[in-house]
């Protein structure tokens, strides 16, 4: 089989390669390699596919999202996979307009219009006054990948911000945007990437898919051969290859799949444990933090019809859940009974303290913080259902990037392994999929 490309001519039917994880990057991989002509089987513990793009489909008829929210504009070839996939008719705008709190006050704002209401004058001037200082270096970073060499991962959100701008722009506008696409607070976060979700805000729209966001995922999964498995280990070989996946069915039973090539496509943390035999690379992967995200959804008996469908929630008023979405009113035609879900979301470190708590009990907090916005929320909510995720995206915190690149340099003394993922270059589905190009570069020298 030595007539397959890029490095995977020992891929055969009997010794396919072996993709780990059905997350967007695992099924892109594997399609990426199927059509290339190479023998390939993706592992997945769950029966989900798709990973953290995930859709909840109740018996009502409606979605809405308990993973990735949106697509973006920018998303080139996210939107080359829809349209392949007859997905892209299905994208619709969904504008961020909504509400913002700070001190008890309350204020609206709109993501493409940045000019905050709840800051003077001279407060607005300040924050893009710092936000223009940056602005060369934002003209040069793509949202969807990064060099490990960028100086700015060293420099924190809140040390290069707060004596610039000052507590209150910090909390509503530096805040907002860090824990909208991160899932996590600003305090320690990497400036580099804070570039590159300002740079995504600021050039593109956000879009909803109406069947579901993972709806491609599903569709990527219907062409693959994809088992319900859950990997064990990695196996290495004399010659230093590895040479098979060890994994259990959900009924417990043992699974041995010999194979000459591994793509890891599973969160560093669930990764780790599977690399016993390469401890450099488990030492590496234990080394990427990843965010914990919660959210409460309120089923509504009626539409929020007087009500913006955003909510932004200041740490400076005491609140634990850091925004919310009225799900209903972002889109609308995902919803046809005209019903609301009112989602309401924790961000890491509150929702990684929060983790072990009982479902009453976020429910509580979560109406709690949401009464600052909609005061008669109880007489409103039929249902409530809860979704924790341990793994929510990877922990963009300074020094991030070298942490990405010594998992690499672990990684190229072990001929036939290779990773894809989010967590390769930035948060973001984009990201996820253009990681797959490292596939089909020569292999690296052993």
């Amino acid at each position: 089989m030595s007539s397959h490309p890029f490095g995977f001519g020992r891929a055969t039917p009997d010794r396919p390669v072996v993709v780990i994880g059905a997350g967007i990057a695992g099924l892109v991989a594997a399609t990426r390699l199927k059509a290339a002509g190479v023998p390939v089987v993706v592992l997945e513990r769950s029966d989900h596919r798709g990973g953290r793009m995930q859709t909840s489909r109740p018996e009502a008829g409606h979605r809405f999202e308990t993973g990735q929210q949106f697509y973006y504009g920018a998303y080139r070839r996210t939107r080359a996979l829809l349209k392949a996939h007859n997905l892209l008719g299905q994208l619709r705008p969904a504008p961020v307009r909504g509400l913002m709190t700070y001190g008890g006050d309350i204020a609206p704002f709109d993501k493409k219009r940045p000019w905050l209401g709840l800051l003077s004058t001279r407060e607005n001037l300040r924050l893009w006054m710092a936000l223009g200082r940056l602005s060369h270096r934002m003209l040069f970073t793509s949202p969807f990948g990064h060099k490990a060499t960028d100086s700015l991962d060293s420099v924190s959100v809140d040390g290069h911000f707060l004596p610039r701008i000052g507590e209150r722009a910090f909390e509503l506008a530096i805040r907002p945007m860090v824990t909208s696409y991160s899932f996590a607070e600003p305090e320690g976060h990497s400036l580099s990437m804070l570039l590159k979700i300002a740079r995504l805000g600021a050039s593109s729209g956000t879009l909803a898919l109406i069947p579901g966001n993972d709806s491609l995922p599903m569709a990527l999964a219907r062409g693959l051969d994809v088992r319900t498995l859950t990997a064990t280990g990695i196996e290495r070989g004399p010659d230093g290859w590895v040479v098979a996946v060890h994994a259990t069915s959900p009924d417990g039973a043992a699974h041995s799949i010999e194979t000459g090539h591994v793509v890891c496509a599973a969160p560093p943390p669930q990764a780790a444990p599977l690399f016993g035999a390469f401890p450099a690379v488990a030492t590496a992967l234990h080394a990427i933090p990843f965010t914990a995200t919660i959210m409460v959804n309120f089923h509504l008996d009626r539409p929020l019809a007087d009500k913006p469908w955003v909510y932004i929630l200041s740490r400076r008023d005491g609140h634990r859940a850091a925004f919310a979405i009225d799900c209903a009113r972002r889109c609308p035609e995902a919803f046809p009974l005209g019903d609301s879900v009112l989602q309401v979301s924790f961000v890491a470190p509150i929702a990684r303290e929060l983790l072990a708590s009982d479902d009453s009990e976020l429910a509580a907090i979560a109406a709690h913080d949401m009464r600052t916005f909609i005061p008669d929320l109880d007489q409103r909510v039929s249902d409530v259902s809860i979704f924790k995720r341990s793994l929510a995206v990877a922990s963009w915190q300074t020094g991030s990037f070298a942490r990405v690149a010594a998992v690499r340099d672990a990684a190229t003394s072990i001929p036939g392994l290779r990773f894809v993922g989010d967590w390769l270059r930035s948060p973001l589905v984009e990201s996820a999929i253009a990681s797959t190009d490292a596939l089909f570069e020569p292999p690296r020298a052993q």
